[in-house]
């Protein structure tokens, strides 16, 4: 499934969704009598409309045709990439977002009748050899949990409602993929920099949005996000 759209996808899809039926209805043919009859009507009308001051009523404008349309809603979409400094909208199962030119600002799209508090707090019950459970932070809506090595690595878990699920990831050079997590809809990042190899894994469980963030590569998020899915938290 495509996930990012231009501008000129956006405005395809618009088009469709908007005026291709138009297109497909066919105009009604009027006989010459009919249309001088109805000139004439037209022309009284027209008279009629002048008042007591001679001063001519404006008449009613005429709805913009097709072509006028379909410019104004390419204008509009332009000018809020313009604003936005975007023109790519990202789209999966799960997640809706905007794609910037060093993030994508992403939320959650499948939001179902699902907790509007942290009703449950989860923590990992698997994680890495040597890892321990260094730091929690919770409110009402997230919880926040790090884990730590003995060379002060970190492994970070979050568990957000997914009404309240927003997130700026980092795409600069890089792009997100779609994966499942346990038959979850779920996207991932994986970072190559000169310090070493980092990802990122986001997926849509029962309830709640969750993520993994460390210095591993993705294959290893995944695996660690399967287990502990299998495993539950």
């Amino acid at each position: 499934m495509n996930k990012n759209y231009s501008v000129s996808d956006l405005m395809a899809m618009y088009y469709e969704n908007e005026f291709s039926a138009i297109e497909e209805i066919a105009l009604p043919l009027f006989s010459a009598k009919h249309n001088r009859k109805m000139k004439k009507v037209f022309d009284v009308f027209a008279k009629n409309q002048t008042s007591a001051y001679n001063q001519p009523v404006s008449t009613t404008k005429r709805p913009l045709n097709i072509r006028k349309r379909i410019l104004i809603a390419a204008i509009i979409i332009v000018s809020l990439a313009f604003i936005t400094g975007s023109v790519i909208a990202f789209i999966s199962n799960s997640f809706r977002g905007t794609v910037y030119n060093d993030n994508t600002y992403l939320f959650a799209f499948d939001i179902g009748d699902s907790p509007t508090v942290i009703e449950e707090e989860y923590t990992l019950s698997v994680v890495p050899e040597g890892y321990k459970l260094y730091k929690t932070s919770s409110s009402s809506i997230n919880k926040f949990t790090i884990y730590r090595n003995d060379d002060n690595k970190e492994l970070i878990f979050e568990q957000t409602v997914k009404s309240e699920y927003n997130s700026h990831v980092n795409t600069e050079g890089y792009l997100i993929e779609e994966i499942e997590i346990n038959n979850y809809d779920a996207i991932c990042v994986e970072y190559e920099r000169t310090t070493g190899i980092s990802s990122a894994v986001i997926w849509n469980s029962d309830e709640y949005i969750l993520e993994l963030h460390g210095n591993f590569a993705k294959e290893e998020l995944i695996d660690l996000a399967n287990c502990n899915e299998i495993e539950s938290f």
